[in-house]
């Protein structure tokens, strides 16, 4: 669909109690994907062009110009997409935009790569809800409780959202890809105490604030610097001692 408008994982292994970021890394748009916009935009008269990633339910992109700033965003299921259709896309996103009809063999590219690309199907079938208030605890309010308390305000807000399935194992994590923060919605029960679930979505904001780090042998998703925000916590060993002494109540109640 068209519209001229506008799962590293943080981990939570209680067996271990170890918080662990899967292997991701921050996505910034190609810049060849760019030049698609830039040069099919060339009759526009434009002060800034910004191109961002989101987790849409259908195959979804959007672009809206403003004030000569163009803001397009792409569905997520696009950052794997070869180049060729990225650029058929750019032809047919603006041709939309003027009213025009886009030509048949940047329709025939991308509509292509719809039908044959089944990975699209399961990505979308399988798609979050994206849902920050549950039934006891609002990720959201809270998300602004910590951000003004540790982050000075500072941090941009990600999506936020509870799981679409109970677990205990992964109780949380931060998608740098998609920009969403997930809590279990296990958690989202009167038995856990604020502190928990505050702990939980400060470990994930931390991930925002401190991106992990490539090395040759190795990424490093909880550096020094990590490591040490994370214990400035005011009830970090409170947080972590709660969910050992919890775990059988936890996976009981993923169950």
């Amino acid at each position: 669909m068209f519209v001229s408008s506008p799962e590293p994982s943080l981990c939570f292994f209680l067996d271990n109690i170890l918080l662990i970021q899967s292997q991701q890394k921050m996505l910034n748009p190609n810049e060849r994907i760019r030049r698609f916009y830039e040069n099919a935009l060339s009759d526009f008269e434009i002060k800034s062009l910004h191109i961002s990633f989101y987790p849409y339910k259908t195959l979804r992109h959007t672009i809206k110009v403003s004030n000569a700033e163009v803001r397009i965003v792409l569905s997520d299921v696009m950052m794997d997409a070869p180049l060729d259709v990225h650029h058929a896309l750019a032809e047919i996103l603006v041709a939309r935009l003027t009213k025009r009809k886009p030509s048949m063999k940047y329709r025939r590219i991308y509509s292509d790569f719809v039908r044959s690309y089944d990975k699209i199907h399961k990505i979308l079938s399988k798609r979050l809800k994206i849902n920050p208030a549950g039934k006891i605890f609002n990720l959201e309010k809270i998300f602004n409780k910590l951000n003004e308390l540790y982050f000075d305000g500072q941090l941009e807000k990600p999506l936020l959202s509870w799981s679409n399935r109970k677990s205990f194992r992964k109780l949380g994590h931060y998608d740098p890809h998609r920009k969403i923060i997930v809590i279990s919605k296990t958690l989202d029960d009167a038995f856990v105490p604020d502190y928990v679930i505050e702990f939980l979505l400060y470990h994930e904001m931390l991930h925002i604030k401190h991106p992990s780090i490539d090395t040759n042998s190795r990424t490093i998703f909880h550096t020094p610097e990590f490591r040490s925000d994370e214990r400035k916590f005011p009830y970090f060993a409170e947080a972590m001692n709660w969910l050992e002494k919890h775990r059988n109540w936890l996976r009981n109640k993923s169950l």
